[in-house]
């Protein structure tokens, strides 16, 4: 098995390999060649906790800083070596981070068991001086900029829409209430008032606290205190949290889910407990799987298991192709369970994702699946077992008469056939080619059933809809036999096509596409003649000569 890049399993975040290949490289180079390498992963925010795992710096988030500029020049003649060098710098960063900017990311429980537990009362005493300053009433804008203050507002400073505020009992059963049934108040709530309150009281004057809406606009209550990803980070959060149109906390989430960065992951495993809008909840699912951490896999299970209703919501769907982009043991286990008892959409979407997981053996695993008999699940096996390359293709190949009788016309099906037809001799099975004589036969039937409606109607515009689509539908099944099919070609592919010339009026721009291929020398398409658009010639009497 080739062996993995460092990119690679930077992406996929296997920092147990990440350190062998650190220990390893060190011997050999320096620690400076290998954080280059790191840093020309395809993701930043997965470069950068590389690197807070490699070092040890979980607990204080990585520190707020340039973590290729600040940890490059470390030595050492092993990863351990560079581990204690690794904690002198930090220290440094951390005392002017907490002194003059902010203790955001800082867990002052993980940091008690380190070499940082010297740093947690100065961490106390800052997080105190941020509540002492806060003065009159202030605006939720001024508390979010104290770490005390944001966490209580991102835990519990908004709630759903409550219809009672409208001043009538009924409004939450009118039409306009609908559309609204999942915005958040605009208000801070009681708790969180009050609890701002009795901090404050503890720690100096009590406070009370405007709950005016307020944006946090372009987050310069974070830019100030905070590096350009991390203010982003924050202020994508707080609109996560308390943003009260659903359409701003989706765009959030997607926003948390470009950084990939596993400091979002916090807040957006907390909202995705409270969230109750299905489209917010489905971005948070596609965030969780682009960030691609382990510790998201008991909540993108707990959301395909909370699904009872008769057909999967796209929520549910999202949740197990976010499993697919995790790379552990346990999402491969969890995968498998759904394959074998989910819904058949379910099953889909974790063939799919499991196919993403790159381990070996998948092919077995998968195969079975190609004669299943929902259509959803064995495009998905298909596609799957297409990209797992030879052996997958082999075995596709070798189910092929059940895999077309699966396939339809959707779109999804198209998408399939296209795949399968550019694997090596597939053009040339007879198998193949009766499949795609009978597709064309029924379009061809389809094609001449609107065309006598056009012509025996006064009224035509409706049957002349009709029939254009059917002659696109034709014409994309002609144009897949002319580029795919390769002789010998089957006696009723042949004839399915002299016949729909023989029948089908107007065929100019049928020849023009089947002439691109070698199935024209075959069917002698430049002796055809097309009939005209309304010929009073006999069905029965041929137009061609072969």
């Amino acid at each position: 098995m080739e062996k993995a890049t460092i990119q690679d399993i930077v992406w996929r975040r296997q920092y147990s390999e990440l350190e062998n290949q650190a220990e390893e490289f060190i011997q050999s180079n320096d620690w400076a060649g290998f954080m280059d390498h790191i840093r020309n992963a395809r993701s930043s925010g997965k470069a950068r906790d590389a690197v807070v795992a490699l070092l040890e710096l979980d607990a204080v988030g990585g520190t707020d800083s340039d973590v290729f500029k600040e940890f490059s020049s470390l030595e050492g003649t092993s990863l351990q070596n560079i581990r204690v060098d690794a904690v002198e710098q930090a220290m440094e960063i951390l005392k002017e981070q907490i002194e003059n900017r902010h203790t955001y990311f800082l867990d002052v429980e993980a940091m008690s068991e380190t070499p940082y537990a010297i740093l947690v009362k100065d961490i106390i005493e800052a997080r105190q001086r941020e509540i002492a300053q806060l003065e009159g009433t202030p605006s939720r804008l001024d508390v979010l900029g104290t770490f005390y203050g944001f966490m209580i507002l991102l835990t519990d400073g908004s709630k759903p829409y409550d219809a009672s505020s409208m001043g009538t009992q009924n409004y939450g059963y009118r039409y306009y209430y609908k559309h609204r049934r999942s915005w958040l108040d605009e208000s801070i709530t009681d708790s969180a008032a009050d609890a701002i309150k009795k901090l404050t009281g503890d720690l100096a004057e009590p406070i009370e606290m405007d709950k005016t809406y307020r944006t946090i606009g372009n987050s310069s209550v974070f830019k100030k205190r905070c590096q350009k990803t991390t203010a982003a980070i924050l202020a994508d959060s707080v609109r996560l949290a308390l943003y009260k149109v659903p359409g701003n906390r989706g765009a959030a989430a997607r926003s948390l889910a470009r950084t990939e960065d596993s400091r979002a992951l916090e807040f957006l495993h907390h909202r995705l407990r409270l969230e109750q809008n299905r489209y917010v909840r489905t971005s948070i699912a596609t965030a969780l799987g682009r960030i691609g951490h382990e510790s998201s896999i008991d909540p993108l299970e707990n959301l395909v298991q909370q699904q009872t209703q008769r057909y999967s919501s796209k929520e549910s769907l999202a949740a197990v192709d976010a499993l697919g982009g995790i790379s552990s043991p346990r999402v491969r286990s969890v995968l498998l369970e759904l394959m074998k008892v989910g819904k058949n959409e379910v099953k889909a979407s974790a063939i799919q994702a499991l196919s993403r997981q790159g381990t070996p053996g998948l092919v077995k695993v998968i195969s079975p699946y190609l004669k299943h008999a929902s259509r959803p699940v064995v495009r998905s096996s298909v596609t799957a077992l297409l990209n797992l390359g030879r052996e997958g293709e082999e075995a596709v190949t070798l189910a092929m008469p059940m895999v077309l009788s699966r396939m339809g016309t959707d779109k999804g099906s198209k998408a399939v056939l296209t795949k399968m037809l550019q694997l090596s001799d597939v053009g040339q099975m007879s198998l193949v080619q009766d499949y795609f004589a009978m597709r064309i036969k029924k379009q061809t039937s389809n094609v001449k059933r609107w065309q006598a409606r056009s012509i025996g109607t006064s009224y035509s515009y409706y049957w002349n809809r009709r029939e254009i689509r059917a002659r696109n539908e034709l014409e994309w099944w002609l144009d897949l036999v002319s580029k795919h099919m390769h002789p010998p070609f089957s006696e009723s592919l042949v004839n399915c096509i002299k016949s729909l010339f023989s029948s089908v009026s107007d065929s100019i721009r049928f020849s023009t596409i089947l002439s691109k291929g070698p199935l024209a020398e075959e069917i002698g398409l430049r002796n055809f003649q097309s009939l005209p658009r309304k010929s009073s010639q006999s069905p029965s009497e041929p137009n061609y000569s072969v």
